[in-house]
């Protein structure tokens, strides 16, 4: 396999700012809150970088005649960011002495990837190869639509808090 040497990637930088808030209120303890990221990295992958060609034999070489073979061109140095934001509330509702219920909804958003330079590109199937700030704006859209519910159950089987059953489940996405 190809490594895809030389290979330079800055260390990775994250910001992130997340804040929640408590609140109880008779059987229930409910929290809300959110997050705002910001992240990025600056890389130059490029494998074979003066390109390759390749020959049958050394009579193809010595006559130029060429099997096949690609050149890269341009720099391949990408300077990429990505953002996002989420949000979120979770009701943990004590139902009784010996049951009690986690009920969630979480919101995340990530912004589509930018490069500083508009070096990305994507196949649109009805366009072919289009590169953003040359017939689209990024490389695909962003999806407004991860809403996640979580649900989940204690139950104190014997209600001497030494044997508990726990059961959760969520929908998750991956931003």
């Amino acid at each position: 396999g190809s490594c895809g040497w030389p290979l330079e990637t800055t260390p990775n930088y994250n910001y992130q700012f997340n804040d929640n808030i408590s609140w109880s209120k008779g059987s229930h303890q409910i929290q809300f809150g959110g997050e705002i990221r910001h992240g990025g990295t600056v890389n130059y992958r490029a494998n074979n970088a003066r390109g390759q060609i390749r020959f049958r034999q050394l009579t193809d070489f010595l006559t130029g005649n060429v099997r096949d073979g690609r050149l890269q061109q341009g720099d391949p140095t990408r300077h990429v960011t990505m953002n996002g934001f989420a949000g979120f509330i979770r009701d943990d509702w004590r139902v009784s002495r010996r049951v009690s219920l986690n009920l969630g909804l979480r919101y995340d958003v990530q912004t589509p990837i930018k490069d500083r330079d508009d070096l990305l590109a994507n196949f649109i199937p009805s366009q072919g190869l289009v590169q953003v700030g040359k017939g689209i704006d990024s490389p695909y859209n962003t999806q407004w639509t991860n809403f996640s519910p979580r649900v989940g159950v204690a139950w104190d089987v014997f209600g001497t808090g030494k044997t508990v059953f726990r059961a959760g489940s969520a929908l998750i996405y991956e931003v």
